[in-house]
Formats: C-alpha cells, sequence, structure tokens
C-alpha cells in the first residue's frame, strides 16, 4: 500500500450527499416460533398521505431454529399492493425496517405508482452457515402476504437471485409473484420478469446492475445542475455491492472519478481515481473486495474513513444511518 496526501482533507469546498439508510442492535434468541403484529386503526388508500403516518401494520418473526429476529412492516396499501425489498443483517431492528417502509411508501407515491410501500428485514449475519436457511424460513412464514400483497425484491445482504431461488423453493416462482399473479398470463409475464433481470448489461446483469444506475444517473445530474464538469468530478461510494457497485461502474464509465469504495473490511482509496472495473472483478458473493490482489497504489482506510475523504459527490449506498450527527461534519 502506498503513502499518500491526507485523505481528509478536503481539494474542494463542494461536497454533496446522495443516500439510502441502520443502528447495530443483538435479537435474544427464542425458544419456539411467535409472529407477532401491530396493525394500526387507520384505513390505507391511495391518496393517504406516507410522510410521518403510522404503519399499516408492523410484523415481529421469530426464527424456530436460530431465535433470530425478522421483521415486516407495510406502511400503505395501494390496490392491495405493497413493494419494498428484504435485507438481512446482524442488528437489523423494527425502527429501521420501518424508516425504510416509509421511504418506500414516499417514493411509490412520489411517482404516482399505484402500489404502497414496505420493507422486510432479518436481524442474521448474510454470511453465516445456514443463511438462506433462515431467508427461506421467514419467508415461508410470510407466505399470506408474499402470495397476495408485498411484492420484495433484493436488499442489503440479499442479493436477487438468493431470494429468487427462495421464492422457487417455496413454489412462489419469484419474489415479484404478488404483482405477477395478477396479470392475465401469469406464467408469460414471469418469463418476461426473469428474463429481463437475467439480460446481460454494460456492468453486469440487467437486475443487479438497474439500482446503482438510478444512483448514477441522480448523481449526474447533481453535477450538471452545479455546472461541474463530469471528467474532474470526483465521488466517494459507502458500499460496493449490488447497489454502490452499480453506482460505481456507471459512474465511471460516464467519466467521474471514483477516489474511494468501502465495503465491511474498510475503504479502498487512491486519489487518482480507482479502476472500478478491475476492482469489481476482485469482489466475493458478498461484495467485499479481496485484499491480496489490490494494486499498490490503492490505500486501505478504515470502513467509516469513506465518509470524511475529499470527493464532491458521497454516495452512502450500504447500511442505514451512514451519515449521524457524530460524523456529519467530516462530510
Amino acid at each position: 500500500m502506498t503513502a499518500m496526501q491526507d485523505p481528509m482533507k478536503a481539494t474542494s469546498g463542494r461536497r454533496v450527499a446522495a443516500s439510502r439508510t441502520a443502528p447495530r442492535t443483538i435479537a435474544q434468541a427464542a425458544p419456539k416460533p411467535t409472529v407477532t403484529t401491530d396493525q394500526a386503526t387507520r384505513p390505507s388508500d391511495a391518496g393517504a398521505d406516507p410522510r410521518g403516518s403510522e404503519p399499516l401494520m408492523r410484523l415481529t418473526w421469530t426464527d424456530p431454529v436460530t431465535g433470530a429476529h425478522g421483521y415486516l412492516v407495510v406502511h400503505t396499501l395501494v390496490s392491495g399492493l405493497a413493494t419494498g425489498g428484504t435485507r438481512m443483517r446482524a442488528g437489523c431492528t423494527m425502527s429501521e425496517v420501518e424508516d425504510l417502509a416509509r421511504g418506500m411508501a414516499s417514493k411509490t407515491a412520489v411517482f404516482d405508482l399505484p402500489v404502497g410501500g414496505a420493507k422486510g428485514g432479518i436481524d442474521f449475519d448474510p454470511k453465516a452457515p445456514g443463511a438462506i436457511d433462515v431467508l427461506e424460513r421467514f419467508c415461508a412464514a410470510m407466505r399470506p402476504w408474499l402470495d397476495a400483497h408485498w411484492v420484495t425484491a433484493e436488499d442489503l445482504g440479499v442479493p436477487q437471485h438468493l431470494i429468487d431461488e427462495v421464492f422457487a423453493r417455496l413454489g412462489l416462482g419469484q419474489s415479484y409473484h404478488a404483482a405477477i399473479r395478477r396479470a392475465p398470463d401469469p406464467e408469460a409475464t414471469l418469463r418476461r420478469v426473469q428474463e429481463g433481470l437475467h439480460l446481460p448489461v454494460a456492468g453486469g446483469l440487467l437486475g443487479d446492475v438497474i439500482g446503482g444506475y438510478g444512483v448514477a444517473q441522480a448523481c449526474l445530474a447533481a453535477a450538471t445542475s452545479f455546472g461541474w464538469p463530469t471528467d474532474v468530478t470526483t465521488v466517494a461510494i459507502q458500499g460496493i455491492g449490488t447497489m454502490g457497485g452499480g453506482a460505481a461502474w456507471y459512474l465511471h464509465e460516464a467519466g467521474m472519478r471514483i477516489v474511494a469504495v468501502a465495503d465491511a473490511a474498510g475503504t479502498l482509496y487512491r486519489p487518482g481515481g480507482l479502476d472500478i472495473p478491475a476492482l469489481l472483478d476482485l469482489r466475493d458473493a458478498y461484495g467485499e473486495v479481496d485484499r491480496s490482489r489490490l494494486p499498490a497504489d490503492v490505500t486501505e482506510l478504515p470502513r467509516d474513513a469513506v465518509i470524511g475523504v475529499a470527493a464532491d459527490i458521497l454516495v452512502p449506498a450500504a447500511i442505514s444511518y451512514a451519515i449521524t450527527p457524530d460524523n456529519s461534519f467530516d462530510v
């Protein structure tokens, strides 16, 4: 690794943050499975304002094998449907999932989509043995919602191919099942969805990079609005999985200089810009970069250092609540 300039010292007076959203608590093991719900009394309808309102339903699940806790929050139902991904990480909490469900409800409302907002989360390490079995038991317990009301997808710790594998095991076809079953020809719709998600595009498979592409477009729009030339705009990205990795790929392709990325093992920094395609090829199945194969001119920093790296645009694309009152002054 190389000696270099202090990456925490700002090189310009401009900085933009573009984001996703989480605190740590560890659930206690429980001796037997339980599912509890907290259902609000207010009606859910397309005209409800999702901001600051109570969710329609909070549900807590306890895994009978590991004692892990899982959560489903349905913030709004529109036409009987709600959409939102399922994440898995050690320390996932009900409040985190509730915040994310509220965000999904706001997003669908802003774009006037005929669907409400929801989110699922499991307090379990996705790298631990048996993680896919925990995910399958969670989805089996949530089946009444997944079958008819909740359209879910990949999120932190749960790649799309993994959740689709679980849905196939459960006989639900694919994670968009609740919407697909409403189509006039569900089998033909399922085939089109699967073909689309597995379509090879620049940067990987469409289902893996489409979210990151959206983040990249938001960053490019921000730079344009500020009058920043693409080729001199620098970016730091927290997270290099499907969301952060996809954003890094498309921003690099657009000509921006990605000076820092962070995964669970730490921050990788190169002031002249990282070779993003090469770096993405060094990732394992969990989105972590193999440090033993890093170029000599890439500097390793602590994981949280990415927040304070000197860059024009900061993209928090991993855990929630990455920017806190304590580190906000470093941004």
